[in-house]
């Protein structure tokens, strides 16, 4: 697994937060997945798309091999560094769209259009963001094509 950052950012350079939360900063500001809650629950019209003016990092590896671990940690380490957690997120859509159980693990079923909407408005929801970290995506070839269909 590896993460590459690009070097040639057009907004200024990251900061370093050093992992000091004095300031009242919680851990996981800038996090952009909201809470079960607030979540959006149906997704029935198409999502209009502006692709980011920063780096999107899509973040591979297998199964546990510490994408998410090493992404929140980045996270924690540098400000305005957005993790998107693409298993997290298609599990809450899941159970709150009522097309699957809390436990399932595979969401293979939902098709790549549905998936690359949920991170376009995942992405809508943390603007300020000056990287994205993406985990949990692409799942396939289908979903690499859908997302470059929707950035050009």
């Amino acid at each position: 697994m590896g993460i590459c950052l690009d070097t040639e950012q057009k907004n200024e350079e990251l900061e370093t937060t050093g992992g000091d939360h004095s300031r009242g900063e919680s851990a996981w500001a800038g996090r952009a997945t909201p809470s079960v809650a607030a979540f959006p629950m149906q997704n029935s019209s198409h999502v209009k798309f502006e692709p980011p003016n920063v780096p999107v990092i899509f973040v591979l590896g297998g199964p546990g091999s510490g994408k998410v671990t090493h992404c929140d940690n980045l996270m924690q380490e540098r400000r305005g560094v957005v993790h998107i957690n693409m298993t997290d997120l298609l599990q809450q859509y899941a159970i709150g769209n009522g097309t699957a159980n809390p436990d399932m693990q595979d969401f293979g079923t939902l098709s790549s259009k549905t998936v690359t909407e949920v991170l376009m408005l995942e992405m809508k929801m943390a603007p300020t963001a000056k990287t994205y970290l993406v985990s949990g995506y692409p799942r396939s070839m289908r979903d690499v094509a859908e997302y470059s269909d929707k950035v050009r």
